[in-house]
């Protein structure tokens, strides 16, 4: 597993020993946008790495209140087209 940091967001990839390649999904963990992160949910996306065979990209992004919505969708859809463009995964 490995930190990751690009176009000024942060998280995590959980790496699955055998990973299908071209793949990978991106995570976003619960809690209402105001709690949580990609550790606290790293069982869920450890799981989910082994068991789909993808590598898994945890997003932490930022939460509620102290980043006030659209934060997180903003996060959210900077980290999807990050990895599903040129210089993403």
């Amino acid at each position: 597993d490995a930190a990751w940091q690009a176009a000024g967001l942060h998280g995590e990839w959980l790496l699955p020993q055998y990973a299908r390649r071209g793949r990978a999904m991106l995570y976003l963990h619960g809690g209402g946008f105001i709690c949580g992160a990609a550790r606290t949910h790293r069982p869920i996306t450890t799981r989910l790495a082994q068991k789909m065979a993808v590598p898994v990209l945890a997003l932490d992004y930022r939460l509620a209140p102290e980043h006030p919505y659209p934060a997180a969708l903003e996060d959210a859809l900077a980290a999807w087209r990050w990895l599903t463009g040129p210089a993403g995964y």
